[in-house]
């Protein structure tokens, strides 16, 4: 509220109208306070839901870290000698050892290297009309070159420094080659062009430089080389020294060649970091309860209500959670070595709903079955026919049994297909649930078997707790699809205060309006005491004149 600077003269009456009309209106503005006090508790619970948001999202981000089994559970790869082979691994290596036997050579890039040099990288060269062309070797997409001509790419103005830069930024030169300048410090003329492929191995070498333009007598350095190794008794050929492809989930680094005794590769499960993980998602987790806990809870000791008490879609997002963490995870088999966080350890407190971890229960759970905890947090699809194998999947696909039902002709294309008996959409060999089904979005792959036409198979998607915090936590925090707990909290919140504050603004708009009435009547007031004293004096002077 904007109080009137004007000021009633109380002169007159000897009346402090000022301090009169302050105190009518302080009256008067009773109910715009307690708009204001709701506003403000209003605004509490905002503050609160984005708290909270920040907490969900937090723990989404660690959940879906660990929604692969290969993210979550860790194996340690440990080299022998590491000076010449470095090891690392992820969830899907398997436990076991390797031995390298020999490291014939490493793989190196070739080069190209000018026999003329010049005094300065800022010296021309160019010789006239012709071109430069630099040739490859095959790539997957076949034999490659850059080429580059005489009065299109370069010409005589042209110095060894800018040719660096034409050659590097050449659209032909797509990752293929880099170019630069080495000064050999010899005599008058130490710089000269270099030309290094990038990729190192013979399949990515340069090949030879046609040169019928500048005169700079490119001439091959260095030659490319393989890495060449023996590994378990079996010779192997690469362009690189970093190898993922030979063992499963372990990247090997070659460090250096000729070694004299074996190099021992092993792989063992990494209790400690895998243990770690599921400390990481539990504190996260640990941190959306506390919160809940405080905002949505009456201190009876001190009689304080939460900001959040009584909100539903707080109760919401507990109940969810809480579902996770206690129910059985949703895909698994009866069978299964376990079906539910406590069954290793991971339990929910009485007093307060935050989860505790026993440490001796998880190791012993470790110990007998490794992957099946994996299986609690992770997301896990199994197939009983490699003729249908698993895709992808949204979070409108639930976990469970499906089988699946491939027709198809004799040359392999799919005519129709089915899953759990509802008709699929088919996109060439991608086989798609519809919508509305449980299999919605259940994005599979047909492998023709090659003879046959029909194909059926058993597949089991299960939904460990970090697959369903992400799931959830995305359903409750993506306020851009105008829908989840968040939106439908914070719009209601947002709606509720801009409504206040219309309130309060109209209030305080005939608040003001009042302010001015008054001061006006009180003003007329004074004048009108004032003219009757004056008429009063006047008619006592005639009296007594």
């Amino acid at each position: 509220m904007t109080a009137s600077t004007a000021s009633v003269s109380g002169l007159v009456t000897g009346i402090d109208w000022d301090t009169t009309i302050q105190q009518l209106l302080a009256i008067e503005a009773q109910p715009i306070n307690l708009l204001a006090q709701r506003k403000q508790s209003y605004e509490t619970k905002l503050a609160m839901w984005q708290q909270l948001n920040t907490k969900l999202q937090a723990l989404k981000t660690v959940a879906s870290s660990y929604t692969d089994k290969d993210d979550f559970l860790a194996k340690l790869a440990t080299s022998s000698d590491t000076n010449s082979v470095a090891a690392t691994a992820n969830g899907s290596a398997p436990v076991g050892s390797h031995v390298i036997t020999s490291i014939t050579s490493l793989a190196r890039a070739n080069n190209y290297v000018a026999g003329t040099g010049y005094a300065s990288k800022d010296n021309t060269f160019g010789q006239g009309a012709g071109s430069f062309v630099i040739n490859f070797a095959d790539h997957p997409d076949g034999a490659q070159a850059i080429t580059l001509t005489y009065g299109t790419d370069y010409s005589s103005t042209t110095t060894l420094g800018d040719f660096v830069d034409v050659i590097n930024n050449h659209p032909d030169n797509d990752g293929f080659l880099q170019a630069s300048i080495v000064n050999d410090g010899s005599g008058a003329t130490p710089y000269k062009l270099v030309l290094t492929a990038v990729n190192s191995g013979t399949d990515h070498r340069i090949t030879s430089i046609t040169d019928t333009s500048t005169g700079l007598a490119m001439a091959q350095g260095l030659t490319a080389q393989d890495l060449v190794f023996n590994i378990d008794s079996i010779n192997v050929t690469k362009n690189s020294n970093v190898v993922t492809d030979v063992l499963e989930g372990v990247t090997l680094t070659f460090l250096d060649d000729g070694i004299t005794e074996d190099v021992n590769i092993t792989i063992e499960k990494d209790i400690a970091t895998t243990k770690s993980n599921i400390n990481s998602l539990v504190n996260a987790y640990n941190d959306v309860k506390t919160l809940i806990n405080t905002a949505a809870s009456y201190d009876e000791e001190n009689e304080i209500l939460g900001p959040l008490l009584g909100d539903g879609n707080v109760s919401s997002v507990r109940s969810k959670l809480d579902a996770i963490v206690a129910g059985m995870i949703p895909g698994l088999s009866s069978s299964a070595t376990y079906n539910s966080l406590g069954q290793i350890g991971i339990k929910t407190s009485d007093s307060n709903g935050l989860l505790t971890i026993d440490d001796d229960e998880l190791s012993d759970a470790f110990d007998e079955d490794f992957d099946a905890v994996a299986d609690l947090f992770c997301e896990k699809v199994t197939t009983d026919n490699q003729g249908v194998v698993f895709e992808s999947r949204s979070s409108d696909t639930e976990a469970g049994a499906y089988q699946v039902v491939v027709n198809y002709d004799g040359s392999g294309t799919i005519t129709s297909a089915y899953i759990n008996g509802n008709e699929a959409t088919v996109i060439g060999t991608l086989i798609q649930g519809k919508e509305g089904n449980p299999e919605e979005d259940f994005l599979l792959k047909f492998n023709w078997p090659g003879s046959g036409s029909q194909l059926t198979a058993n597949l089991d998607l299960s939904d460990g707790a970090a697959s369903q915090f992400d799931i959830e936590i995305e359903f409750m925090t993506n306020t851009a699809l105008e829908e989840g707990e968040v939106y439908w909290a914070t719009d209601s919140l947002n709606t509720s205060i801009e409504n206040f504050e219309e309130q309060i603004e109209r209030m305080e708009e005939r608040l003001e309006q009042k302010e001015e009435m008054m001061r006006r009547e009180f003003t007329q007031l004074e004048l009108y005491i004032s003219q009757l004293k004056s008429q009063s004096s006047y008619i006592q002077s005639m009296l007594t004149g």
